[in-house]
């Protein structure tokens, strides 16, 4: 049988406009729209989700019975009411009571109660599906049908009662107990709109017995939940006071016009139900006229009285923002931010924060007086966490909203060191740049929704005028260090080429010197050759024991001179004879070198380990090799200068494939990284001027390229170097 009447509903001929549906849906609306607007303030709190069902709960019974007063149809309006407008009903008074519980923060010891509110309020709803104990019948009123309650609508009714005055009880014995002046403030309009809405219940007078009393409790309702809604946001979005006070005016002003017009419609209702539509339409028109001086007169006398403070601090902002085009440096900035807020707002104290993320301190700028930096590292997880909050904070609320009390101690103690109450971020790209701290007014007063909201305008360009002051400073920076860092560059270059000057002038000297060594030694050659040949003629003839043994001696001794004389003239290139490259014994040519420089390594008590292990010979030339070798032992000599390490210099040479490898290695100061790859370079030398050419390894690079080979150099500073020749086998070219 249900089943016809739910589709009757859907059935236009059952309908009729009844103008007492009109203020139901409206206030339905109004309703609806401040439950999403509660809930989006911050959606994850209890509290806020809590107030959205009351609010939809409100809206399906306000629907409800605006459906139900435009049926003609008895059992389509009885149909309704049990299976749609009852629910609303039933989740009114629970959630009312679920809502204090979640507020005021009771749900451990309460829970039961709540649980067992929702359970009997359900019981109630599926059981006025069929059952005619709980609402039997609908009976015709002048504003509609109207639902009757049996014996277990009576006991709904009850509990109905019941959990309403709990609800409006708990606000009243947390009064009793110490809490936050704010969250008693918030607690005040609380309880002021249950007084209201305690006038509600006169809806239930007609349900219990007949009496033709309108049920106007969704004027109860309305007010009521205007009081609720203003006690849960007015911490979050301060205008919400402004909106709340011009609302209660507009509503007050214009009941003047609504009420006598209500009244006279009542009392004519019989009048105006005979006229025809012509004449209704005209009335209607003439009541409507009547109401235009309210829009047009009273209407903008209030928007007037509500926001000539707000137009003077927008007005305010707005000359604020184009000030600050014209300020560039941090200081100016500082202080005109300070200035505008201190003669706006008038707090007796008064503090720009800027924080430097990387130091962890803060520049701490006053009115009036000079920057000072101090560290607030202790602060640190604050300041970011007020990078991603990003809105103006009063310490009144720390306690209160459900995000700022994971860091309310932090809260605590950044406002008592800077005898603060209002805290405004300015936050640019998520990143916190910087914390407006302003302290009471001189006054005393509290600051106001209008005073917060333009804190909040101002901060935005604030920020915005900080941030690229702060940049221009960091391009500054680094404009001064790229020109610190280009004059270094300038005069390293200068002094790199005063070296090469240097080392050139050296070049030219030892080149000088070569010439003249190698013709003083072929100067020298000639006597040293008579010689020779005279001892050597000496010793064909019969000496006795001890002549003999002196001309050997002389002989000895001349052919050690022979040598040197031979070497000098090899590196001042003046040796008679052409160079050519011949099958040649590497290990040799080492032993003859290190055999040239015994002399001057003993002097630094230097001695060189030989591991000599190549077997195959090389093709090249003696004297270029003894070059090579000669450069690589001196470098090794003068790397060891000083090394309390206990020096050692070894020479190595194996084979593999068909390579012949030397190796001349060291344990001295070592060749630091960034050098490596100059060192072939010539006329660089890591050693002081006068004590290098730079010219020995480029010689030597030189040298093992005309031989088919290659050097390779391993070396770390403090640990010693490792020069590596590589020649090709004899033949294998």
């Amino acid at each position: 049988m249900n089943q016809p009447i739910a589709d009757l509903l859907f059935n236009p001929a059952i309908y009729q406009f009844n103008w007492f549906s009109v203020p139901l849906l409206i206030v339905a609306i109004i309703l609806t729209l401040i439950g999403f607007f509660v809930l989006k303030q911050h959606p994850q709190a209890r509290t806020n989700q809590t107030f959205f069902y009351l609010c939809l709960g409100l809206t399906m019974w306000l629907v409800g019975y605006a459906w139900m007063y435009s049926i003609i149809d008895a059992a389509s309006a009885l149909w309704l009411y049990r299976h749609f407008t009852f629910l609303g009903v039933v989740l009114i008074a629970i959630n009312v009571y679920a809502f204090s519980v979640m507020w005021l923060e009771l749900w451990e010891q309460q829970k039961w109660l709540v649980i067992a509110g929702y359970l009997f309020s359900f019981s109630c709803y599926f059981l006025a599906w069929n059952s005619p104990l709980v609402v039997p019948f609908v009976e015709k009123y002048f504003w509609g049908y109207y639902s009757r309650y049996g014996p277990v609508g009576v006991l709904f009714f009850a509990s109905f009662v019941f959990y309403f005055f709990a609800a409006f009880g708990n606000f009243i014995y947390r009064l009793r107990y110490p809490i936050p002046t704010v969250q008693k403030r918030q607690i005040y309009p609380v309880i002021a709109a249950f007084c209201f809405a305690i006038t509600g219940c006169v809806d239930f007078i007609p349900k219990i017995v007949h009496a033709e009393i309108f049920p106007f409790g969704f004027l109860s309702a309305f007010f009521w939940i205007m009081g609720m809604a203003y006690a849960i946001v007015t911490y979050k979005v301060m205008d919400i006071e402004t909106v709340i006070h011009k609302t209660l005016l507009w509503v007050t002003t214009s009941a003047l016009y609504v009420v006598p017009i209500g009244i006279i419609a009542y009392f004519a209702k019989d009048w105006l139900v005979g006229l025809s539509p012509t004449v209704f339409a005209l009335t209607a028109f003439v009541f409507f006229l009547a109401f235009i001086p309210h829009v047009q007169i009273v209407q903008p006398k209030i928007d007037q009285l509500f926001q000539r403070r707000k137009y003077d601090l927008n007005r305010i902002v707005a000359q604020f923002s184009q000030e600050l085009v014209h300020l560039k440096s941090l200081e100016d900035l500082s202080e005109h931010i300070l200035a505008t807020v201190k003669r706006t707002l008038y707090p007796d104290a008064l503090n720009l924060l800027l924080w430097d993320t990387v130091k962890g301190k803060s520049l701490v700028f006053k009115p009036g007086k000079r920057a000072l930096e101090i560290s607030t590292h202790a602060f640190n997880d604050l300041f970011l966490f007020l990078g991603s909050y990003n809105a103006v904070i009063l310490k009144e609320f720390i306690h209160i909203d459900p995000r700022l009390i994971p860091q309310a101690d932090s809260f605590e103690r950044l406002f008592d060191e800077f005898e603060a109450i209002v805290c405004a971020p300015l936050v640019m790209e998520d990143q916190l740049i910087g914390v407006l701290m302003l302290g009471e007014k001189e006054n005393l007063k509290e600051y106001s929704g209008t005073e917060i909201g333009f804190l909040s305008d101002l901060r935005g360009s604030a920020a915005i005028a900080i941030s690229n002051s702060l940049r221009l400073i960091a391009m500054q920076a680094n404009l001064r260090k790229w020109n610190e860092e280009l004059e270094k560059q300038v005069k390293e270059r200068t002094r790199e080429l005063k070296d090469a000057q240097s080392q050139l002038i050296q070049a030219e000297k030892l080149a000088t010197i070569g010439t003249l060594a190698g013709g003083v030694a072929h100067e020298i050659n000639n006597p040293l050759a008579a010689i020779m040949t005279n001892a050597q003629m000496l010793l064909m003839e019969e000496l006795s024991g001890d002549a003999k043994e002196s001309i050997e001696l002389i002989e000895e001794a001349t052919k050690r001179c022979r040598e040197i004389v031979q070497k000098l003239m090899k590196y001042s290139r003046k040796a008679p004879e052409e160079k050519t490259h011949e099958a040649l014994d590497i290990n040799e040519v080492i032993r003859q070198t290190i055999e040239f420089l015994k002399y001057q390594l003993q002097q630094e008590n230097l001695k060189v380990a030989t591991k000599l292990e190549a077997k195959s010979r090389i093709q090249g030339s003696h004297n270029e090799l003894s070059q090579v070798f000669t450069n690589l032992l001196m470098n090794a000599k003068d790397a060891l200068s000083g090394n309390q390490n206990g020096s050692m210099i070894e020479v190595l040479t194996k084979e593999t494939g068909g390579e012949v490898i030397a190796e001349v290695k060291d344990n001295g100061c070592g060749i630091p990284e960034e050098k490596l790859i100059k060192i072939f370079d010539p006329f660089f030398t890591t050693k002081d001027v006068g004590k290098g050419t730079g010219l020995g390894l480029s010689i030597v690079q030189k040298i093992m390229i005309d031989h088919g080979g290659r050097i390779d150099v391993r070396s770390k500073a403090g640990e010693g170097t490792s020069f590596v020749l590589i020649f090709p086998k004899a033949g294998a070219r």
